[in-house]
């Protein structure tokens, strides 16, 4: 085990891309997809908050996640495409049409938009990097931390309220999210300087009673269509409360030294299954209907089989993640974000 690694937060990454994974099946559950999309991607966010390191040289950080970013993306992309085509053409029984396979998903790509669904997390969370570093370079004050989240929360409000939407390289995304990302700093800050192991168990309690009583009156939120749910307040505070409950959650289990290295390939290659899982998801939604001679629309997955499908598709990938973080070739790497 390596000394100064969180593994709890190996172990938050590892629940949210499961929770990815069955937010995308067509599941049967409404009320059990409605509690994964209120946090499962505003945890990624907070997770890439609470691990931010500052880089003091401005330039070469930007240099670096354009790189990271274009470098990850393209082969995503191309490989997103081919499997449009091979659905369309071999499952869905439609011809071959130049405009719709290749001429807007090119277009939609070079605009930065969501022609392969999730690549909008990869722009919001390039930007929040780079924004986050320049500002934590030039503010010096105590409290910049807490700064930059209401700073973020109120562009939130201002932009969701205004109606206004910038969605070329996903900046309204961005926006919308930037408050989970700073949330993580400064959750962080607050985790290696308070005794937070005192009140954990109560923190965690009244987190619980609170998401509750909003998810009560909440409404379903898909942050890639920047749909925040009842309104951009509840989807923060709900997020929120999640997050902080979770953390401390995990931060108090022990991890089985067996399971430790699994959980942390795994959580090393969460961009391997963002990548692959939509794929392997429409395969395994051909399989069951064949299987269960389904022909009503989505939803009609019931939650066991939705679970026992998830647990499979990242099992199925667990190898190829192994083989991708260990090859010596830069190139291979890069589809884990390495």
């Amino acid at each position: 085990m390596e000394k100064n690694r969180l593994y709890y937060i190996d172990v938050i990454k590892v629940l949210g891309i499961y929770l990815v994974i069955l937010g995308h099946l067509p599941l049967t559950n409404i009320i059990f997809t409605k509690f994964i999309f209120s946090f499962h991607m505003p945890l990624f966010f907070f997770c890439s908050g609470y691990l931010f390191r500052k880089n003091n040289n401005i330039y070469s950080d930007i240099k670096k996640n354009i790189h990271r970013l274009l470098l990850v993306m393209i082969p995503y992309f191309i490989l997103g495409v081919l499997f449009g085509i091979f659905q369309d053409v071999f499952v869905y029984k439609k011809q071959f049409d130049l405009q719709n396979n290749i001429v807007e998903p090119i277009h939609s790509f070079v605009l930065g938009k969501s022609s392969i669904g999730w690549m909008w997390f990869l722009w919001a969370l390039f930007w929040m990097r780079l924004v986050y570093n320049f500002y934590s370079i030039n503010v010096t004050i105590s409290l910049k931390r807490s700064l930059a989240l209401l700073i973020t929360t109120i562009g939130g409000f201002i932009l969701y309220y205004s109606g206004l939407r910038f969605n070329d390289y996903q900046c309204s995304a961005f926006i919308f999210s930037f408050p989970f990302f700073c949330f993580g700093c400064l959750t962080k800050k607050i985790v290696d300087k308070s005794n937070y192991v005192k009140y954990s168990s109560s923190i965690i309690c009244l987190c619980l009673v609170i998401y509750l009583v909003i998810f009560n009156f909440s409404e379903r939120i898909n942050m890639n269509a920047l749909n925040c749910g009842t309104n951009y307040g509840t989807f923060l505070s709900i997020g929120s409360v999640a997050l902080i409950g979770i953390l401390l959650a995990l931060m108090k289990i022990k991890i089985p030294a067996r399971l430790v290295a699994p959980i942390v390939t795994i959580s090393n290659g969460t961009l391997v299954i963002l990548g692959f899982h939509g794929m392997l998801i429409q395969f395994f939604k051909i399989v069951y209907k064949k299987i269960f001679h389904i022909l009503l629309p989505p939803p009609y997955m019931d939650l066991l089989s939705g679970m026992c499908i998830g647990i499979l598709i990242i099992l199925i990938l667990y190898f190829p993640i192994k083989y991708i973080l260990k090859s010596e070739n830069k190139f291979v790497r890069l589809l884990a974000g390495k």
